[in-house]
């Protein structure tokens, strides 16, 4: 699939469920692992390439956990931004890094169904 840029687009192809998904930042570095198969992968980072990427590709991903990791000389600090949609449903609620609060629940998803779509920001916090 095309490389997404900000906003104006996502990650994945609607109605069909993810099974793979990578990400790359510009500055700083990214861990992200995905939920697939009644579990989560392991933690890949990436810096400014796609080698790497979360899922088994047998099956669908139904939650992403994503983490920037803020470099020393950049400030002020930032997260990530991102968000998915489940097959057959709409943009769930925004989560920031893995934070978990009254707000956050430290994923984006829901454990239980796939999704075909990922949008993602870096932004300042």
């Amino acid at each position: 699939m095309p490389e997404v840029h900000g906003l104006a687009d996502y990650a994945g192809n609607r109605g069909n469920g993810m099974i793979a998904l990578t990400m790359k930042v510009g500055e700083g570095s990214i861990r992200f692992r995905v939920h697939a198969g009644d579990k989560w992968s392991d933690w890949v980072e990436n810096t400014n390439s796609y080698a790497n990427w979360a899922g088994n590709g047998d099956y669908h991903i139904t939650a992403v956990e994503v983490e920037y990791l803020t470099p020393d000389d950049l400030r002020p600090f930032k997260q990530a931004r991102y968000r998915t949609s489940n097959v057959g449903e709409g943009w769930g609620s925004w989560q920031r890094d893995n934070n978990k609060n009254a707000k956050y629940r430290g994923y984006a998803g829901n454990l239980d169904s796939a999704i075909d779509r990922f949008q993602i920001e870096v932004v300042s916090f």
